[in-house]
């Protein structure tokens, strides 16, 4: 049976969200347990709107440290289609959940909140951009919250506690399904393949060794810094973070990380970027490769 949402007497039901510049949810009257799903269902879009082929979606899902974003950006760039990074989602709640502070839940999180996250088009190249903004509308306005907080410890502090909880995880798998109306999409993340688009044309399970994944993430940190950002985190510190994270993302309560039994696994830990990306673009035209 679907895990209910719980509701609590003490606290006003929380309302709806949007996503991008037009999409919504429900009209933002009803309560969270009126509005979402129960549980998180699977059910893909295509089947509630009718259709009968694919989802012209891509998802590309991972550990931590993997290059999914990176990847991802450049196969969207490449192939023309939109890019959404589903993590922006769950940092624009944890900025929020940082900014209310201990002893606060979601529904203090959630309640009257709104989010924009943009899909556009990446550039053919696919730079990676170090400036996604999350769009946090409340009781009090809209705020553009900048990658730089978005990243910051504070965030990262209440991350894994926001993702982990069923009703956040309710609350944006709408809005993150809601991003494919707009055309083709490659979207990043946990559980695109598995929980958000299940029904995707494509579908791609990107890895790489642990220490690998330390090196790249220190040696994107050293990029950041060198440009003006905060000082690179060591090797081993790093290690440490993404080990963690992996215990948490693969064995939380809810969505956890884990391969759809349709998607291709891509270890790339003695692959380049450039290769990563070529072999993604390769079977998402239909040319083969090994899987």
């Amino acid at each position: 049976m679907p895990a209910e949402v719980p509701h609590s007497p003490e606290r006003p039901p929380v309302r709806g969200a949007l996503s991008g510049s037009t999409s919504s949810l429900g009209d933002g009257t009803g309560s969270l347990a009126e509005s979402l799903p129960t549980g998180l269902d699977p059910e893909p879009v295509r089947q509630r709107a009718g259709a009968q082929d694919r989802l012209e979606v891509v998802t590309i899902d991972g550990p931590a440290g993997a290059g999914k974003s990176t990847v991802s950006r450049q196969v969207a760039g490449q192939l023309g289609f939109r890019f959404l990074n589903t993590g922006l989602f769950y940092r624009g709640v944890a900025w929020r959940a940082a900014q209310m502070g201990e002893g606060t839940t979601a529904f203090d999180w959630l309640e009257g909140l709104s989010l924009r996250v943009d899909s556009s088009v990446p550039a053919p190249d696919g730079a990676m951009r170090d400036d996604d903004p999350v769009y946090i509308r409340t009781a009090e306005g809209e705020r553009e919250i900048p990658a730089s907080e978005l990243k910051g410890d504070g965030v990262k502090a209440r991350l894994s506690q926001v993702a982990a909880d069923l009703q956040v995880r309710q609350f944006l798998l709408p809005l993150q399904r809601n991003c494919a109306k707009d055309g083709p999409l490659v979207v990043e993340g946990r559980d695109t393949g598995s929980v958000v688009f299940p029904d995707a044309a494509h579908k791609f399970f990107l890895v790489a060794s642990l220490e690998r994944r330390a090196e790249r993430r220190h040696s994107e940190e050293l990029e950041r810094a060198a440009n003006g950002g905060a000082k690179a985190t060591d090797v081993a510190s790093l290690l440490c973070e993404i080990a963690k994270r992996d215990s948490i993302d693969y064995s939380r309560e809810h969505a956890p990380l884990r391969r759809p039994e349709d998607a291709v696994y891509v270890d790339s830990s003695d692959m380049t970027r450039a290769e990563v990306v070529d072999h993604l673009i390769r079977r998402v035209k239909g040319e083969g490769g090994a899987a």
